[in-house]
């Protein structure tokens, strides 16, 4: 059974949102803090693993 975690990033209207499986965890102003946080999350889930 795989229980990673899906994330990735949506763009609003001034903003940019992760989303973890679909559901919204944080909101960013600045697309380059949002990519390097999600690089973050995914680099993290994959030394767990």
């Amino acid at each position: 059974m795989d229980n990673k975690s899906r994330y990735e990033i949506e763009e609003g209207v001034c903003d940019y949102g992760i989303y973890e499986n679909g559901k919204l965890v944080l909101i960013l102003n600045d697309y380059i803090n949002a990519k390097s946080i999600l690089d973050i999350l995914r680099y993290d889930e994959q030394e767990i693993s």
